[in-house]
């Protein structure tokens, strides 16, 4: 994909490449750079990165730097592309993953980049124009991306004693055909109260149970002086939180 780019804020100019590709010099590492809030750095593999399959390739990779300052468990997610600039179009080849350009840096992995950038015997090629007068630019668009995504997050309440709740319905058949019967009753501790609801339902339909007991059934034994005990008792509680991130896309391109 060919882009035009606006500014330069970083930018290398390599000159004599052919010289860096023949000298015993397996990577090129560019001065430490400012971008989106934190430190970064190119690696540059002239004749390929072999040990990640690379060989007769131009290897490009961005790393994270200075990651000691970074708080523990940290996590930078970055939406990514590398730049080639072509002499003949004045423009900028982008190349991305084929996974996709957004990447994930932490700990256990500071780096992201190409093993196969671009075939030798092409970025070599003078009519190609990438490689011209023995020089080249190489660089990266960059998009730190903030807290984005949605999810939630779930946890039990750990040793949960609390009583049945007991609720006695009065003259119950006198409100056969009236509405369905609520009660509030709370679970927890003063500092940790959960309130749920009880409700029955009167003419014998719930959302929860649609044929919880009938009323012959309620007559015999269940009712005594037209009134009913309920027994209502919570055995696990699971609190959900609803997480909401907001997206922000900061942007930064360094040429190389």
């Amino acid at each position: 994909m060919l882009q035009d780019v606006p500014s330069v804020q970083y930018k290398v100019k390599i000159e004599n490449f052919s010289l860096l590709q023949r000298s015993k010099l397996e990577k090129y590492e560019s001065s430490l750079f400012e971008a989106c809030d934190h430190k970064w750095k190119l690696s540059l593999y002239p004749n390929g990165n072999t040990n990640r399959g690379g060989k007769g390739h131009l290897s490009l990779y961005l790393e994270i730097a200075q990651t000691e300052t970074l708080p523990l468990g940290w996590e930078v997610h970055v939406n990514m592309k590398m730049l080639v600039y072509d002499h003949n179009r004045d423009k900028f080849l982008a190349f991305q993953d084929a996974i996709g350009c957004t990447k994930r840096f932490h700990p256990m992995k500071t780096e992201w980049g190409l093993d196969k950038l671009l075939p030798l015997c092409t970025f070599n090629d003078t009519d190609s124009g990438f490689l011209v007068d023995d020089w080249c630019v190489l660089g990266v668009e960059l998009f730190l991306v903030r807290d984005t995504g949605k999810g939630e997050s779930m946890s039990l309440v750990k040793d949960l004693k609390q009583p049945p709740h007991i609720w006695t319905i009065d003259n119950l058949l006198g409100k056969r055909n009236g509405k369905n019967l609520c009660e509030q009753f709370t679970v927890g501790g003063p500092g940790d109260r959960r309130w749920f609801y009880c409700q029955f339902y009167c003419r014998g339909r719930s959302e929860n149970f649609d044929a919880f007991i009938d009323y012959p059934t309620l007559a015999n034994g269940f009712l005594f002086n037209d009134s009913l005990v309920v027994e209502a008792e919570i055995m696990n509680i699971g609190l959900v939180k609803v997480l909401v991130r907001k997206a922000n896309l900061k942007g930064f391109i360094c040429f190389w």
